[in-house]
């Protein structure tokens, strides 16, 4: 928990005590946590559901993570090696299920896609080009534009760690020239998935700092208050909300402080050990699902069943079936590069 510290004139703080200075061992559970979530969201958007409970909080509380996972670290000496490792986790198997889909998008459902299409998709760019680019080949692949953008965000903006309000003040810029980039050039599908989560990234710097130091203080002053002005102020006179992340930051604390709390033991080990499980797939069950639960899901009913109007307990098969695919899949996938000799990964 938290407790008020002694700050300096100027200022205000806390420390986190009953926690310690070692590893966060929860990361995997609330990435596990996300994935369950979006899993939720995208099942719901196949059966027509309104989205009353808002599962699309899952990509807030991903950022919110990756953003305390890279906060917690140490930094690094060199930002080559730094971004190398992290690249090494993406894209491989992004790459792998970026082909697949698009091999299967081309034979199977006639899809045809330009060279600089392709290209930028491989980068792993297509986000910042907008929703035609953005969601051509499968929706959540988009995500990957920002989950490479983010090491390269902390080996630049690092030392800012050390001064929450500067680095609150920049990560609100971003976030506001990102979120309002999309908005008034009527990118909503880039605006949702990446605009809005954004500021996420930058509190979990902020939480993964407080996590590595126990201690947290932020300087009142200019860079504080244009924060606060450009986070609050500046999305309610243009109707660009992208406070997302505060919902998502609540339902972190409500699995970290209540549950894991009040929760009996068998219950929560139980809890633990699934959310465990898919934090450590995370990153395969993003990029293979959706596809498999939505547009083949209906291909499969439409072209090899022949049912043109697919009723709601086959569309719960045939999501069930792709959820299990997708498990097994991503087992597989990862099992895989596990087995790539290290002499052929970039040094980290």
């Amino acid at each position: 928990m938290t407790r008020e510290m002694r700050s300096s004139p100027g200022s205000f703080g806390c420390e986190l005590t009953g926690y310690g200075s070692g590893p966060f061992t929860a990361f995997r559970e609330l990435k596990g946590l996300a994935i369950i979530l979006l899993v939720l969201h995208y099942a719901r958007s196949v059966l027509g559901w309104d989205n009353t409970l808002q599962f699309d909080l899952g990509i807030s509380v991903l950022f919110i993570v990756g953003g305390m996972t890279l906060g917690l670290a140490p930094a690094p000496t060199r930002a080559g090696p730094f971004l190398a490792g992290r690249l090494v986790r993406i894209l491989p198997a992004y790459w792998i299920v970026l082909t697949l889909y698009g091999v299967c998008n081309v034979h199977f459902r006639q899809l045809s896609y330009s060279l600089f299409n392709v290209a930028i998709h491989y980068l792993g760019l297509q986000g910042w080009f907008g929703d035609a680019y953005g969601l051509a080949f499968a929706e959540p692949l988009c995500l990957v534009t920002l989950i490479l953008a983010f090491p390269i965000f902390y080996s630049i903006g690092h030392p800012l760690v050390e001064t929450p309000s500067r680095l609150l003040l920049v990560g609100a810029v971003i976030a506001a020239a990102v979120s309002g980039g999309y908005h008034f050039s009527g990118q909503s599908a880039m605006y949702s998935y990446l605009g809005q989560p954004l500021p996420g990234f930058f509190l979990g710097l902020i939480l993964g700092r407080l996590l590595r130091t126990g201690r947290l203080e932020f300087s009142l002053g200019p860079a504080l208050a244009a924060a606060a002005v450009i986070l609050i102020y500046v999305p309610y006179i243009n109707g660009i909300v992208f406070n997302a992340p505060l919902a998502g930051l609540s339902l972190i604390g409500l699995y970290l402080f209540v549950w894991k709390r009040l929760a009996s033991p068998g219950a929560r080990l139980r809890m633990a050990r699934i959310l465990t499980f898919f934090g450590n797939y995370w990153l395969e069950i993003l990029l293979i699902y959706v596809p498999l639960i939505r547009e083949y899901n209906l291909y499969l009913h439409g072209r090899w069943l022949g049912i043109a109007a697919p009723t709601g307990g086959s569309l719960l098969l045939g999501m069930a079936i792709g959820l299990a695919v997708t498990l097994v899949f991503s087992v597989a996938l990862r099992t895989l590069l596990r087995k790539i000799p290290s002499s052929l990964l970039p040094a980290t």
